[in-house]
């Protein structure tokens, strides 16, 4: 592997931690509200008028844990280093390949001390201008972080407040 695909590939290591944490969290947000939601309708006495409700409630968190599993996947893709290369070439103003050409280059044809020194030149212009270009993708996954941690605090509320017992009175010590 070339230094410019070690480069990006380091970057996008870093950025998929990331996307992993966020949707570990929105996963488990989600999962928290559905087993309130079970919790609750369990309380609330439902599963002895509807006992389908309850039971749907409890298997949606099959379904949280499978469509979290797919948001991460789906995901995954946007931190490889050929679409790292892309959104820096963009970001930059670069032209198309010019350094997603160098970041799975393997020396086929042609001579491979050009392709070493291209590699070092875009090698060197990415420690200086590579965070930067890749800033818009580095804002998108430090939101989504952000709203995975909003989705899990929301549903970890939601677990408590469906568990809590009623209050009907100061209890007597």
């Amino acid at each position: 592997m070339t230094k410019t695909g070690q480069w990006l590939k380091q970057r996008g290591t870093e950025l998929g931690r990331r996307l992993v944490s966020a949707g570990v969290l929105r996963t488990v947000g989600l999962i928290l509200v559905l087993l309130g939601l079970g919790v609750l309708l369990g309380r609330l006495g439902v599963y002895k008028v509807a006992p389908v409700l309850v039971i749907t409630a409890w298997l949606g968190v099959v379904g949280a844990i499978v469509w979290g599993v797919y948001w991460v996947k789906h995901r995954s893709g946007w931190y490889q280093p050929v679409a790292l290369a892309r959104e820096v070439e963009m970001h930059q103003d670069m032209r198309h390949g010019s350094l997603g050409g160098l970041a799975e280059w393997t020396p086929q044809a042609g001579s491979a001390d050009l392709g070493r020194l291209a590699d070092r030149q875009a090698e060197g212009y990415l420690q200086l201008h590579g965070r930067q270009g890749l800033s818009r993708v580095r804002k998108h996954t430090g939101r989504s972080l952000r709203n995975a941690g909003l989705a899990f605090f929301g549903g970890a509320l939601a677990f408590v407040a469906a568990g809590l017992p009623k209050v009907t009175g100061i209890p007597a010590w």
